[in-house]
């Protein structure tokens, strides 16, 4: 079964679409406003919103200005929110100022599964990802290792840290022999970048990745049953 993104393409019955619907249109009336983001609605909401705003499970911060939405265990600024195609524009915390730091925490398991049951649509149509490793020797110098971008500021004695960028299943799965899978951080897809130097990387990184929600994707996993996002990122499938 395909959904169109509508409360009213669900299948349930009566009574049950008629309180999801009363329980959009109570809610659609309300929006708040943080920094940048001028149009906070349903299904979204602020801390400190009133208890009728908004989702629950969808709730950002307000913290100087920034929105925040933490992903468990990570920390994400709301840069822009299309509720047209039901997808948010997320910067991690930790480089969203161009600091050299590793992620706060990935909406994504190293395998490109979604780790949190809101966000069952997609992360990155291009499912294009950085997976840091942390390597016991330097392996820069090896023609193996080619793809392998040395973070030098994270580079401590006795460790060395790399970022691999893995574009659409580019990357070999297996590792250097020497280094470990330690994180990864979802970015956009760069069809001219195949080797990234470390300005290269910092700044895919910085300009963060896009997420899509499903509130009835949720609604489906809490029941126990299964959605994947179609290609159409409106569209929604059930199992």
């Amino acid at each position: 079964m395909e959904l169109d993104g509508s409360f009213e393409s669900l299948t349930y019955s009566s009574h049950s679409l008629t309180k999801i619907q009363a329980r959009y249109h109570k809610q659609g009336n309300c929006s708040s406003s943080c920094g940048e983001i001028q149009s906070i609605k349903y299904p979204f909401r602020l801390k400190g919103d009133p208890s009728g705003c908004g989702d629950s499970d969808h709730e950002f911060s307000c913290v100087d200005d920034r929105t925040i939405l933490e992903i468990f265990p990570g920390r994400f600024y709301v840069h822009n929110i299309s509720y047209n195609d039901q997808i948010l524009r997320l910067v991690d915390v930790n480089f969203a100022n161009g600091s050299c730091s590793l992620p706060s925490g990935s909406v994504l398991s190293a395998d490109r599964d979604v780790k949190d049951f809101r966000f069952g649509g997609f992360v990155n149509s291009s499912r294009s990802l950085f997976r840091f490793m942390k390597c016991s020797k330097n392996i820069s110098s090896l023609q193996t290792a080619a793809n392998y971008t040395r973070v030098p500021r994270l580079t401590t004695n006795g460790s060395y840290l790399y970022a691999i960028y893995d574009r659409d299943y580019y990357y070999h799965r297996q590792p250097q022999p020497s280094c470990s899978l330690i994180s990864v951080a979802p970015v956009d897809f760069d069809q001219d970048i195949k080797f990234p130097s470390y300005e290269a990387v910092m700044e895919l990184l910085q300009a963060g990745f896009d997420v899509g929600w499903s509130v009835e994707c949720r609604d489906c996993s809490l029941a126990g049953k299964g959605c994947l996002s179609t290609k159409n990122p409106h569209h929604f499938k059930l199992s």
